[in-house]
């Protein structure tokens, strides 16, 4: 099974099928900047400083553990039906760095393929199968059937 990974399309499966990128990290947005506007209104190591910071502590946990949710249960879904898993190898700091405009490089911080990566190959190990990475050179382009490039 092979697997492109994107920014608007977290996963695109080989057979066809695609998983919405459910873009944790701009829902959370508002949310936590409100919650570090409040922190910057609270005087340094005060009470309710350590409160608010407790508070943003708790949503970025909330906003880490959604996202390892969605990628662990994709990982188990993908192990129970197929044998073999071929991810494509990305440079994400490369993409990153690359003269990104702000809301491009969010949207690449929020679709975290390195821990993607990680959560699917950690589950297709663990049952005893196999993963494959591809040079992620035309991946999204070239057409697996026939090696043309879109």
């Amino acid at each position: 099974m092979g697997v492109d990974l994107g920014i608007t399309r977290l996963a695109t499966l080989s057979d066809g099928r695609s998983l919405e990128n459910p873009k944790p990290l701009e829902r959370s947005l508002e949310k936590i900047s409100i919650i570090h506007k409040t922190l910057s209104r609270k005087k340094f190591l005060s009470k309710n400083w350590l409160k608010t910071k407790r508070r943003l502590a708790k949503e970025y946990e909330h906003l880490k553990d959604f996202r390892r949710d969605l990628f662990f249960k994709l990982g188990v879904l993908l192990a129970g039906e197929y044998d073999v898993l071929v991810l494509e190898d990305l440079d994400t700091q490369g993409l990153i760095g690359k003269g990104v405009t702000g809301a491009r490089r969010l949207r690449l911080y929020d679709a975290a393929f390195s821990e993607l990566r990680g959560c699917l190959k950690w589950e297709f190990v663990k049952q005893g199968k196999t993963v494959l990475a591809v040079s992620a050179y035309n991946t999204s382009r070239e057409c697996f059937l026939c090696g043309g490039i879109n």
